[in-house]
Parts: structure tokens; sequence; C-alpha cells
């Protein structure tokens, strides 16, 4: 089975910009890919591994800005972030997407496109059909190419 690493990004951060105090690591789970747009052109794209989603998604405007295909219909549903429970108008719709380790591996995942999602929220790769077609390790261990550990992603063979 194909697989490679990626390193877990991080920054230090200052608690209080105004004054200084403790230090914290920030750690993000985020990964270059490539998507595919209705032109059949590749377009790179940073998304965010959360393992705590449940769907794909991303904004729109973005989508719409990247040429993919969004979908007219639109829906109601609650979605579940971490400021709470929301109820947002949605797109259910389709994002063709591929790493660029294996850029003759292509992934076909069901993505919800929001419509009021904050400029500040990036795309994220969620559990739901994500799990059906790669295996996402984190491995926190520091290594010469991941100061903070990294994420080995395993496809299934096709």
């Amino acid at each position: 089975m194909p697989r490679f690493t990626h390193p877990i990004s991080w920054q230090l951060t200052n608690t209080d910009e105004n004054r200084p105090g403790p230090t914290r690591i920030t750690m993000r789970a985020e990964i270059p890919v490539e998507v595919e747009d209705q032109s059949g052109t590749w377009r790179e794209l940073v998304v965010v591994i959360d393992t705590g989603a449940s769907f794909s998604m991303m904004r729109t405007s973005l989508a719409t800005s990247l040429g993919l295909a969004i979908p007219v219909t639109t829906s109601t549903m609650p979605l579940r972030t971490a400021t709470g429970l929301v109820r947002d108008v949605v797109r259910d719709g389709e994002i063709h997407l591929r790493f660029l380790p294996f850029p003759e591996r292509t992934f076909l995942l069901k993505c919800i496109f929001r419509d009021t999602l904050p400029t500040d929220i990036p795309p994220v790769l969620g559990l739901h059909n994500t799990l059906d077609l790669l295996t996402i390790l984190f491995d926190g261990t520091r290594r010469p190419d991941g100061f903070m550990g990294c994420m080995e992603f395993i496809t299934r063979d096709q």
C-alpha cells in the first residue's frame, strides 16, 4: 500500500500580545493537496485534517474561487462546531482531491460547502468517506522532518 509522511505544523504563540506571558505551542495537522476544478485543472489548496469533524467542508466562496462545481440546491442542517451547535445553510457536493506525493492517485470525497463559514476557517478533511479511502496515523515522535511529529497517510490498494 502506498504511503507517505507529512510533518505536523507548529508555531510558538504568546497568550497576550500586549504583555509578556506564557508561550504556547500551537499545532495544526495541515497538508497541501490539489483539487480538480471544473475545467480539469488541478489547483493547490491547504487543508486541515480534523479527526473531530464528521464531514469534509469548505467555504462556498473559496470553492467558487477555485472553480469547483457548486451545487445550486441548499439545505439547512445542524452542525456541532468548536463553539457549539449551529444551524447553517449547506450545499452537499464532492471534491476530487489528490495528495502531492501521489499525483497519480485521486480521491472523490463528499464535501459540505458552507455559505456562511468565516474566512479564517480553513478547508477541513473530516471523517465521513475519508476513512473509507485512506488511513491517517498521527505520530508525535520528534524527527528531523517533523519537530512535533508527523502524519502518515496510507492509501488503500485500488
